[in-house]
């Protein structure tokens, strides 16, 4: 079933996250031409979060993709990459409605 996640387990993703993002945008920053090497970053680091949390079924998973989508689809619009960017507009407005989903089967379960 739908759960929501401890604030002390949301914490510590956000570390986890906030180290990968450090991490990853330095390795491509200097091994790499990415163009943004941050926002990659945080693409890539915020997905296996979102990823995480889904395969647990929390709640904050869909939260956590609006924020990957909102992301994606103006780095992948500057990159010319128009078709990818008009894919993750598809997915940002699936995982707002996903997440309205979720939220009232978790409501109604928990009534």
């Amino acid at each position: 079933s739908i759960t929501k996640s401890d604030s002390k387990y949301l914490v510590n993703l956000g570390i986890v996250a906030a180290f990968g993002v450090i991490g990853f945008s330095s390795a491509l920053a200097l091994f790499t031409d990415a163009a943004y090497p941050f926002i990659d970053s945080g693409v890539l680091c915020l997905s296996v979060i979102g990823q995480i949390l889904m395969a647990n079924r929390k709640i904050e998973n869909w939260p956590v993709w609006v924020v990957v989508n909102t992301l994606s689809v103006p780095l992948f619009y500057s990159r010319e990459l128009y078709l990818t960017a008009g894919l993750y507009a598809i997915f940002w407005v699936h995982a707002w409605y996903a997440w309205y989903v979720w939220n009232t089967e978790m409501k109604a379960r928990n009534v």
